[in-house]
């Protein structure tokens, strides 16, 4: 459909069921009243009048290019020139001029909260992230204070598409710390949003809260089949949240279609780790061990690696073995700390004091900050003073 025809198109669709505001010269004519305001914005209901009826859900799948919480809020809407033209510039991808026209025309009427909706999104559709945080967080906030004044002291509910701009922008902008309770926030008014949903399992994860993540991610399994990626990110929330079984189940899934990924192979030892340390069962090391190996045959240059292959040899109880594997994980990354760590404990408690003295002294030479350098010199001073316990060594995989 030519975007010219889009305002006939609307026009035709509704001929009974809208009564269209006539077109004025200026915004101010055009636009029909946000939700709640009456002349003289009093009360915040429709006072004498009934709320315009919103778009019709079977209407509204015209607009699957906008999320739903920034589709027209009632039908007469779409009889302002300019909002049919920014519509028409989002629908076929020029968000740049939707966002020229919005910002033309927002001048005169800043206050109304779908218009700034609208044009922030345009905004973060063209890139301008922080132009749309900006234009987001001030339109609610002066709509939260226009609210309160006209109210007599009322205050409202904040904007929704406000808000969800608001919570896109800063995820998009890397800010996960702030965006998650905004995301949450919006997923109060859609429970149901597969965007949201998506950004607020990964959200959830940054924060260590994998049990949320979980939840959010068994929610978007119900609307529709998950990604690999968003597959990768459940088995990952499923492994913080302490469900290692179902996380192993995942990523052994995963590994068949994926066999040659060291990084898989590794995260899924990391949980197999976890899990056997969790439940002190022995043969889960063993397992362990087995995905760093794999990993390490494709990249048998990664000392992340070849360390979390010590740690499983190690506590799976294959200490000469393990030995190896930390002294080639130093010898891929000189200086590496928690490696010298573990090999020096190896050393201590089969008593070789002199093999431990060594390595530590050759830890000294390398370029340690200030803390790892206090660590190896106490190490040194107080070697073999106090016998190292399998019981009084923590987890090394953090």
């Amino acid at each position: 459909m030519a975007s010219g025809n889009f305002s006939q198109f609307w026009r035709l669709l509704w001929p009974l069921a809208v009564t269209w505001l006539p077109c004025g010269c200026g915004l101010a004519d055009e636009l029909p009243p946000f939700f709640g305001e009456v002349e003289g914005r009093g009360e915040a209901t429709a006072g004498n009048q009934e709320p315009e009826q919103a778009v019709d859900s079977a209407v509204a799948e015209q607009f699957s290019f906008l999320p739903v919480q920034l589709h027209p809020p009632a039908p007469s809407w779409l009889k302002i020139q300019t909002y049919s033209a920014a519509l028409d510039a989002l629908r076929i991808g020029q968000a740049r001029q939707a966002a020229i026209t919005l910002e033309q025309a927002r001048r005169d009427r800043l206050q109304d909260p779908d218009w700034a909706a609208l044009h922030a999104w345009a905004l973060l559709e063209m890139g301008e992230r922080e132009a749309a945080l900006e234009l987001a967080v001030t339109s609610q906030a002066e709509f939260g204070i226009a609210a309160s004044e006209s109210s007599e002291g009322m205050v409202l509910p904040r904007h929704e598409g406000l808000v969800f701009v608001e919570a896109n922008a800063q995820y998009l902008l890397g800010n996960l710390k702030t965006a998650d309770p905004l995301i949450q926030e919006a997923l109060e008014w859609r429970p149901s949003d597969p965007l949201l949903l998506q950004r607020g399992a990964r959200c959830a994860l940054a924060a260590s809260d994998g049990a949320r993540a979980v939840d959010l991610l068994d929610r978007l399994v119900l609307l529709q089949p998950i990604s690999r990626d968003l597959s990768l990110l459940r088995a990952r929330a499923l492994s913080q949240a302490q469900r290692y079984e179902a996380a192993m189940q995942l990523y052994d899934r995963l590994l068949l279609e994926d066999r040659n990924n060291p990084s898989l192979w590794n995260e899924a030892g990391v949980t197999a780790f976890d899990h056997a340390f969790q439940n002190k069962q022995p043969e889960g090391f063993a397992k362990s061990a087995s995905y760093f190996s794999r990993a390490l045959d494709l990249n048998p240059q990664d000392a992340r690696v070849q360390f979390h292959l010590g740690c499983a040899l190690d506590w799976g109880e294959r200490k000469s073995e393990a030995e190896q594997a930390y002294h080639r994980a130093i010898e891929l990354r000189p200086g590496y700390m928690e490696a010298v760590e573990n090999l020096v404990d190896l050393l201590e408690m089969k008593g070789d004091l002199e093999t431990a003295r060594k390595v530590l002294t050759e830890q000294l030479r390398q370029p340690l900050t200030a803390e790892e350098l206090q660590r190896t010199r106490a190490r040194l001073l107080h070697l073999g003073e106090k016998p190292v316990t399998a019981e009084g060594r923590g987890k090394p995989l953090e």
